[in-house]
């Protein structure tokens, strides 16, 4: 019989490594007399939850199965599918239903839905599963929010500073230490009091080769079923990694260069099967912690007074929509082609506008009439 292998954890911390799983998955095959391939190993990138069940991943699956590819799946447990109760049922009868079934290499037992009571017991497994992720976020919380309380980080590092380890008592806490990076956020908060807007500082830090934030951000592959079908694709990132305003305008308002710790002002939530980002303003903590203190408090106050400016200023409105946004890329860097208000309104490039002709050097403009017109005349002749 021809098996694939499903994986996933959702951090890089965890024990339970994607190597291990599909080293295991693969023994249990080779002892029960199965097929493993190398085109035929699934698995979820770390950092995914369990309760996401929108994962390409699982449509390959689905996907494989139609195609006879495979007959079955093998998995470590019913949590490596989904943590949550009302999709795991759900999960493996679509999977059954594309003529793929549900082994654990753990228990060496399939995970059936054909009758009321496979269907009971495969809600039973997903309610432990779900009961488990709460107890999991549970103390996640707790401690994140015992590390924010005494000023230690709680994330990935930011620009500006290094994270280094510290000992309260025998509680290890990461704290954040300014680093060389500092005096770029210096440097911007300058500009920004002496009135340059947050695009104009973008499109100068990329001149100079200042890396962004993100210029180190790793990309997360799925693996598929293969790499020459289109079926394994990178996370594609929205554009090329430099600063853009948004980078600077968040960099600016970040109490941390000012000395103030800030957590929990978002959190995750699940909805429809995606992670989405919510606001939590009732659960905010902010701390005092002077060793994170970047921007003096004279520099703050003059960005605090341009920006109170600026706020009662004449608010932009919406940009007019073309019908070719989303759906056309510059030739140049391959970002998006943004619709421009000049009058009258033009396509051009959004990268190059959010992030400076260091990063982009597509000039180029065209009329918004023209272009959609264009387009609908081809759409009305084909119809």
């Amino acid at each position: 019989m021809r098996v694939g292998i499903l994986a996933r954890k959702s951090t890089a911390k965890q024990e339970t490594s994607i190597e291990r799983q599909i080293a295991d998955a693969r023994a249990f095959a080779v002892q029960t007399g199965w097929t493993v391939g190398e085109s035929s190993i699934y698995f979820v990138p770390e950092g995914i939850s369990g309760a996401v069940t929108a994962r390409p991943e699982f449509t390959a699956l689905l996907e494989a199965g139609k195609r006879g590819l495979i007959e079955a799946v093998i998995v470590q447990t019913n949590d490596r599918i989904t943590r949550l109760m009302a999709e795991t049922v759900s999960m493996v009868v679509e999977l059954k239903d594309n003529r793929v079934a549900v082994w654990s290499y753990s228990t060496g037992q399939q995970y059936r839905a054909d009758s009321p009571i496979d269907r009971f017991l495969l809600a039973a497994y997903g309610f432990a599963a779900e009961m488990e992720r709460d107890r999991i976020i549970l103390r996640t919380r707790e401690s994140l929010f015992w590390r924010a309380r005494q000023a230690g980080t709680t994330g990935n590092r930011v620009f500006g500073y290094d994270n280094v380890d510290f000992f309260v008592g025998e509680k290890n806490i990461r704290m954040r230490r300014p680093n060389e990076e500092a005096k770029w956020v210096v440097w911007a908060f300058e500009r920004s009091a002496d009135g340059w807007g947050y695009r104009r500082i973008a499109a100068e830090l990329n001149r100079l080769g200042v890396p962004s934030p993100s210029a180190n951000r790793k990309e997360r592959t799925y693996a598929c079923e293969s790499p020459t079908d289109g079926t394994s694709r990178p996370i594609a990132r929205k554009d090329p990694a430099a600063w853009s305003g948004n980078t600077v305008g968040y960099m600016i308002r970040n109490e941390s260069y000012r000395g103030v710790l800030v957590y929990g002002r978002t959190r995750h939530v699940i909805k429809g099967g995606k992670k989405l980002i919510e606001d939590s303003p009732e659960e905010v903590v902010r701390v005092d912690a002077p060793f994170m203190r970047i921007i003096d408090e004279e520099l703050a106050a003059r960005v605090d007074e341009r920006m109170t400016k600026n706020a009662g200023g004449t608010e932009q409105g919406q940009l007019p929509k073309g019908v070719l946004v989303g759906n056309i890329l510059c030739a140049h860097c391959g970002g998006r082609m943004y619709v421009f208000g000049t009058n009258p309104p033009v396509y051009g490039c959004g990268t190059r506008h959010q992030k400076g002709h260091a990063v982009c050097g597509n000039e180029r403009r065209r009329p918004l009439a023209d272009l959609d017109g264009a387009l609908v005349d081809a759409v009305a002749a084909r119809l």
